[in-house]
C-alpha cells in the first residue's frame, strides 16, 4: 500500500485523478489513508464527498460540494449558503475553490459510480472538473470508468488514472 499511498500524492500535480476497481479492492480504504497521511503533511486541504444514489440528480450533489468547499458549512466571503438558494452552478463552486488559494483543494469523490452517465450529477460533475482553478483537484473513485469524458484532460497530461491491477496486492 505504500506504493498507492505515493501514488496518490499525484493528485495534487494532477486536475483529476482517477481510482478505479472493484468492490472489496479497499478504494475506500486507500482514500482514508491518504487523507489521513496529507493531514501529517499536508500538501493542500482534502475534502472528502460520499456519493449515494440520490446524488445523480445533481442539486444534493451541487450542495453537498459547496458545503464541503465552503468549509465544513462555514461560508466563504461572498457566497451565499445553498440552503437557502437554488443549488450552485460549478462556476460557483470553481469560484469557492479560488477563493481557497493559495492553498490546494482536492475534492475527493468516492463511490463515484453511482452517478450514472448522462446524469445531472454526473454532468454537473463533469463541469465542476473543467471549471477549477489551478488550485482546484480531483479525485473519483469508482467500481469503474467516471461517467463523463476525460479524453481532453488526458491528452494534456492533467489525468492520473490508477486502475484495479494497482490495486491488487502483489508478490513482494
Amino acid at each position: 500500500r505504500p506504493r498507492l499511498l505515493r501514488a496518490l500524492l499525484g493528485r495534487w500535480e494532477h486536475r483529476l485523478t482517477t481510482v478505479v476497481g472493484g468492490p472489496g479492492l479497499g478504494k475506500t480504504t486507500l482514500l482514508a489513508q491518504a487523507v489521513a497521511e496529507n493531514r501529517l503533511a499536508p500538501r493542500g486541504e482534502d475534502v472528502w464527498i460520499g456519493l449515494e444514489p440520490g446524488d445523480a440528480d445533481g442539486d444534493g450533489l451541487a450542495r453537498d460540494v459547496m458545503a464541503a468547499v465552503s468549509a465544513a458549512g462555514v461560508p466563504i466571503a461572498g457566497t451565499v449558503p445553498s440552503t437557502t438558494r437554488e443549488a450552485p452552478d460549478p462556476a460557483e463552486v470553481a469560484d469557492a475553490t479560488w477563493r481557497r488559494s493559495p492553498t490546494a483543494l482536492c475534492l475527493v469523490v468516492d463511490d463515484v459510480h453511482l452517478l450514472p452517465p448522462g446524469s445531472l450529477g454526473a454532468r454537473w460533475l463533469a463541469d465542476l472538473i473543467d471549471a477549477l482553478p489551478a488550485n482546484g483537484h480531483v479525485l473519483l473513485t469508482g467500481r469503474w470508468s467516471p461517467p463523463m469524458p476525460l479524453t481532453r484532460l488526458a491528452t494534456q497530461g492533467a489525468v492520473l488514472e490508477l486502475t484495479e491491477d494497482d490495486l491488487r496486492f502483489s508478490e513482494d
